[in-house]
């Protein structure tokens, strides 16, 4: 890296770190609050996350916009915007008013991950530009294993929470503080050189108009349409037990605090994703997004497996199993999740292929988390076998277009594809 490099890598470094804190009290503790602070319904702590996703949707119809103004002030409006909706929770009358206080924290939170995937879109485009095309992966591995690391502190927080240590609006009055000075660390930074590159002269600004267009690639681009439709399957299934999984386990084993939930749905994970992010960051430089993807899908296979067996069995250790071997999978994932877009796109419509695959994330997010619990609901533990069954089919899937895209690169090479 040269020194404008290395510079922005030192000021993301720092962003992570304060924003990693902060994002716990966003995304991975409020499903484990309503469950065990407010005591609320199965529905109400999948809709956290599930509705949370409609944010993802909503960027593609934004695409354009995205990409013609400035990613830096958008990205720093947006997260301001995350404080600010942190702050409100830190206001609520919980005491006094619980039931409605419920409702309004909820809503807060998916309009919070409304503003982080309009920030995330502005993040990775400006992010893709100002570091080396070959060492993307391994970048992105370091902030990943560095947002890994402050995502143990969720265990502390709830084990706040379980003993009256801390309440929920002196946690989001702190994690509001913390998210607004990331944000204020990326204002002073200052804006990335070069962002021009990636404007898009497009006269076209209708919402509409951007689904058409962005959805569009798949005319042009049949790779990325075939990545797409497997990562479709692999998500879904995926999303049916992982956005139900702290529900699951507080179902079978009642007696759990929410530190317990969060060891399992958060802190075991988390630990081995900062083991084995870096593997991924290296896997991913050297064999690209779809191999990395055969390995990833088999290992989720073994961890729903171990996860299908705990609940059966009622055995604790299996879970435990489950979690550990998660955390080896969701690792690959905080890496391709963001990259994996960029090996078909250009710098040019990096936001227009990022966007497409935030949005069918989004789909199968806020479909498939409100199915798993009706399937859960209506076959029990049996609905682990629908989510082994779809990643199970994606690996052949996998295998065939990573030996297509060698074909094309090859043709390409040799002068036979344009």
């Amino acid at each position: 890296m040269d020194k404008e490099n290395y510079r922005s890598f030192r000021y993301e470094l720092v962003y992570t770190i304060l924003y990693s804190v902060a994002f716990i009290l966003v995304w991975h503790l409020p499903q484990l609050i309503i469950l065990k602070v407010f005591n609320g319904p199965d529905i109400l702590a999948v809709s956290v996350k599930s509705l949370g996703f409609i944010g993802i949707i909503c960027v593609v119809f934004f695409s354009g916009f995205l990409s013609r103004y400035n990613r830096h002030k958008l990205f720093v409006t947006f997260g301001c915007l995350i404080a600010v909706l942190m702050f409100i929770i830190a206001m609520l009358p919980i005491e006094t008013y619980r039931e409605e206080s419920m409702y309004v924290f909820v809503g807060m939170i998916i309009l919070c991950m409304l503003c982080v995937h309009f920030s995330e879109n502005a993040r990775i485009a400006m992010w893709r530009i100002v570091y080396p095309e070959k060492l993307k992966g391994k970048i992105m591995a370091v902030f990943s294993g560095v947002a890994s690391v402050l995502f143990l502190v969720s265990y502390p927080i709830s084990e706040g929470f379980k003993n009256g240590i801390i309440g929920l609006q002196e946690a989001y009055l702190i994690g509001g503080l913390f998210m607004l000075a990331s944000y204020l660390i990326y204002l002073k930074k200052g804006p990335v050189k070069g962002i021009e590159k990636l404007n898009v002269a497009s006269k076209e600004y209708h919402p509409i108009a951007q689904l058409k267009s962005s959805f569009s690639i798949f005319k042009t681009d049949k790779e990325y349409l075939y990545y797409q439709i497997l990562q479709m399957i692999f998500g879904a299934g995926n999303i049916l037990l992982m956005l139900n999984r702290a529900v699951m386990v507080n179902s079978t084993f009642a007696d759990l605090s929410i530190t317990d939930l969060a060891v399992i749905d958060i802190v075991i994970p988390t630990a081995l994703t900062i083991i084995s992010v870096f593997f991924w960051g290296w896997f991913v430089d050297k064999v690209g997004p779809v191999k990395a993807r055969i390995i990833a899908a088999s290992s989720f296979v073994i961890t729903w497996i171990c996860f299908f067996i705990g609940l059966h069995l009622k055995d604790l250790n299996w879970i435990y199993a489950s979690s550990i071997a998660s955390g080896f999978s969701v690792a690959n994932g905080q890496i391709l999740w963001r990259l994996g877009h960029s090996y078909f796109s250009t710098p040019e419509n990096d936001s227009k292929y990022f966007a497409v695959h935030q949005s069918l994330t989004g789909v199968r997010g806020l479909i498939c988390g409100f199915l798993g619990l009706f399937l859960y609901t209506l076959i029990g533990n049996w609905v682990c076998l629908f989510t082994i069954i779809l990643i199970s089919i994606t690996i052949p899937g996998y295998i065939k277009l990573d030996k297509l895209m060698m074909k094309n690169a090859a043709a390409k090479k040799e002068g036979n594809i344009e």
